[in-house]
């Protein structure tokens, strides 16, 4: 009884080592695949031309955000577009053919999403609108005051005079005519001098 099973597991590990071989088989055959082909591209000394394609749209990407990174009014979103920075500039660098399509169009998405709301909030910058007005309010503060001109002419009293008379007549009755309040008085030859005032209009003092 002891011989029979010893054969059945020898058949048993037979069958598991043939069945294991062809899975080494092609694995060893990628391994040498991917070995010649890193060793290709290592001697041609260049990416491939989809790769160099690739790393110049990330290049366009990097040179649209320019100097936003080191801005510092509030609605310029530095922190923000200093990671988009480092992103793009990766990319520029070292990215591959893969890396386009999908990659870098969410990552233009995600910019102009930036971009939109920095605009949005550039109404409410109170830093940035200080240092668009600045400039021009220093500019006119240096500038020397204007003299002042001679003072406008006063319209002829007596043609004032007569048109007030007019309206006046045409509106009211002689005999009940309004108090005049054409008449100033700024100052008495004497103290005791008494004169007499009469309302236009009363109002509840309060």
């Amino acid at each position: 009884m002891p011989s029979p099973r010893a054969s059945v597991d020898h058949a048993v590990f037979v069958g598991r080592r043939h069945g294991l071989v062809p899975a080494l088989l092609l694995g060893l055959l990628l391994t040498l695949a991917s070995c010649g082909s890193s060793e290709e591209e290592a001697k041609a000394g260049a990416p491939s031309k989809d790769t160099v394609a690739c790393r110049h749209q990330w290049k366009a990407l990097e040179d649209e955000v320019g100097d936003r990174a080191s801005r510092r009014e509030p609605s310029a979103l530095a922190p923000r577009w200093n990671s988009v920075a480092a992103t793009t500039s990766y990319y520029a660098n070292g990215a591959q053919a893969a890396d386009c399509d999908t990659a870098l169009n969410a990552q233009q998405k995600a910019m102009d999403d930036l971009t939109a709301f920095g605009a949005r909030l550039r109404p409410y910058d109170m830093e940035l609108r200080l240092r668009l007005v600045k400039p021009g309010a220093e500019q006119y503060a240096a500038r020397p005051r204007p003299k002042p001109g001679p003072a406008p002419r006063e319209k002829n009293k007596r043609e004032q005079a007569a048109l007030i008379s007019a309206v006046l007549r045409n509106t009211f009755v002689a005999e009940r005519m309004p108090a005049c309040t054409w008449l100033g008085v700024s100052s008495l030859a004497l103290d005791e001098l008494l004169i007499e005032i009469e309302a236009t209009a009363v109002s509840d003092a309060e």
